[in-house]
């Protein structure tokens, strides 16, 4: 069964997401994820504040993680609940 148009630019993001993964450094990664997450915050118009006590991370711990992406995989994880987001299937 093809995929619809919507889900075929879902895929078409996944897919440069994905090359652009493959192809920057550590520090660029954490950057990356770092940005994505704090442009989905604050289209949400949501505190730095309020959004970590909803998900659960220590303000501080936060804070870092959205200026460089660096930091615990839970955090991340925790983060990512918060955001109800998931990661492309492939």
């Amino acid at each position: 069964m093809p995929l619809s148009y919507q889900a075929a630019g879902r895929a078409d993001l996944c897919n440069n997401a994905m090359e652009y993964l493959k192809a920057a450094s550590h520090e660029e990664i954490c950057g990356y994820l770092a940005s994505k997450i704090r442009r989905e915050r604050t289209q949400r118009k949501e505190s730095q504040e309020a959004f970590a006590k909803r998900a659960g991370v220590a303000l501080r711990t936060f804070k870092r993680l959205e200026i460089d992406g660096r930091g615990h995989l839970d955090t991340f994880v925790k983060v990512l609940k918060a955001l109800d987001k998931v990661i492309c299937p492939r």
